[in-house]
């Protein structure tokens, strides 16, 4: 299939069915919850059901509120195993009194945690972590250590918006060189 064939029909067949609504008669909220409530009838008249066969029902574009059926996940709780793994990975980095400042092995260098340091160590960051060594404690540590040596190295928590502004300006945005597996290359202009 060459690029020229592709359509957003062929990669995902549903994607038509999908309807961007450009214009609105009225953006007031009374709006919104009419329309709402227009089409959680409509639903409700077709039990759910699409052509398709599917059970989903087909919304527009942009969403303006969750779907009925849509739900929040309950909060994951860790098992006495998991929780003692995170509670020894704790203990270690609030234990550590010093790092490197550089991942260089002849930089001797050597600094404590700063308040930035321990405000990214939070529960969230050590359980992904964790699980992204599948809660093997002693990688997660080594990870951990090093992603702080790294940080400190590359000056993650002294980036300002000034000095990341250049590598997102416009020009850049507009044109991108794209190369595929073959290794030929094509210029994009994205407009």
């Amino acid at each position: 299939m060459s690029l020229d064939t592709v359509s957003p029909d062929s990669l995902q067949p549903d994607i038509a069915q999908l309807k961007l609504e450009e214009s609105h008669d009225n953006d007031s909220p009374a709006y919104f919850e009419n329309r709402a409530a227009e089409e959680e009838e409509k639903a409700a008249a077709t039990n759910g059901s699409v052509s398709n066969g599917s059970t989903h029902v087909v919304r527009k574009l942009p969403f303006d509120k969750p779907s009925a059926v849509s739900t929040i996940p309950a909060r994951y709780e860790l098992s006495k195993e998991e929780h003692t793994k995170y509670d020894d990975v704790l203990a270690h980095m609030k234990g550590l009194k010093e790092l490197p400042v550089s991942s260089n092995k002849k930089n001797t260098e050597r600094r404590e945690l700063s308040d930035l340091e321990k405000y990214w160590l939070s529960k969230e960051c050590l359980l992904r972590y964790l699980r992204a060594t599948k809660w093997n404690v002693a990688e997660a540590k080594k990870r951990l250590e090093g992603s702080i040596v790294w940080r400190r190295e590359y000056g993650t928590d002294s980036l300002t918006p000034e000095l990341i502004e250049p590598e997102v300006s416009l020009p850049t945005l507009l044109s991108r060189t794209a190369y595929f597996r073959n290794g030929r290359r094509r210029h994009l202009e994205v407009c």
